[in-house]
């Protein structure tokens, strides 16, 4: 009863470990925590370690996830892409604005109180500041260089 459809097997193969098996084979070591994949597992398995790969170059903060770091690169910028769509209030985190909507509109609904600016896509923020970073450093580093990882080649 199943409507998912794909021409790849690989597709396949993660759509049914993952929606329509119970089984939890892949058990951690650290902490006995079951899950469905082993790339679920390994990606679990992240939070019980100490690296940290993915560096940003202009501060040196190190963090566990890309995501995390992309996220970080906000912080290098003047760019508050989520807003509340009930006063001027800007972030620049979407947590940010759930936190002010809970605390300054909490007879509104925080499912209908966020907005992002189309432009502000976390790729789209990181090449305009990759370009704006590239402007000020002709003679430097690039920004694409910046955010590379760190052990990346």
């Amino acid at each position: 009863d199943c409507e998912y459809r794909t021409n790849r097997a690989d597709a396949l193969r993660i759509h049914r470990e993952t929606r329509h098996r119970d089984v939890r084979s892949f058990i951690c070591e650290k902490c006995g925590k079951a899950f469905k994949t082993r790339f679920l597992l390994k990606t679990h398995q992240k939070k019980h370690s100490e690296e940290r790969p993915y560096v940003c170059s202009i501060c040196q903060r190190a963090f566990r996830w890309p995501a995390g770091l992309r996220h970080h690169y906000l912080s290098h910028t003047n760019q508050l892409p989520f807003y509340c769509l009930h006063c001027p209030y800007r972030a620049k985190q979407k947590f940010q604005v759930v936190k002010h909507l809970q605390r300054h509109h909490p007879d509104l609904p925080v499912q209908d109180g966020v907005g992002k600016d189309q432009e502000a896509s976390s790729m789209g923020t990181q090449k305009s500041w990759m370009r704006e970073e590239e402007d000020r450093q002709e003679d430097g580093p690039t920004a694409l260089e910046h955010m590379q990882t760190a052990g990346d080649t």
